[in-house]
């Protein structure tokens, strides 16, 4: 998880893709041509915490300086869940690691 390039199961990389490098993380959606970029720190090798530094598109509800903690709660090859708590609101994902 703290590298690679994850698509969310049942999207399409046109949709929406993630990928990490390092100590950075940028959402691509809209075809790639939009991007929310974070900062992260990795509190161990499962979870780490993100902070948003930029975003190209304004109506996406999260905003610069939000964070978001993200947590893999569950591996299989190259699958991952993991679950994201943001405003108090937790939900949880299904990435497939495609790089």
């Amino acid at each position: 998880m703290k590298e690679g390039k994850f698509l969310r199961k049942g999207d399409s990389a046109r949709k929406w893709y993630l990928v990490i490098k390092k100590d950075s993380q940028r959402e691509y959606f809209n075809n790639g041509k939009d991007y929310i970029k974070y900062r992260i720190e990795f509190l161990d090798n499962c979870s780490y915490i993100a902070t948003i530094t930029a975003k190209t598109d304004g109506k996406y509800p999260l905003r610069i300086g939000d964070v978001i903690t993200y947590k893999v709660v569950e591996t299989d090859n190259q699958f991952l869940k993991v679950e994201t708590v943001n405003y108090n609101k937790k939900e949880e994902i299904i990435l497939e690691k495609i790089e």
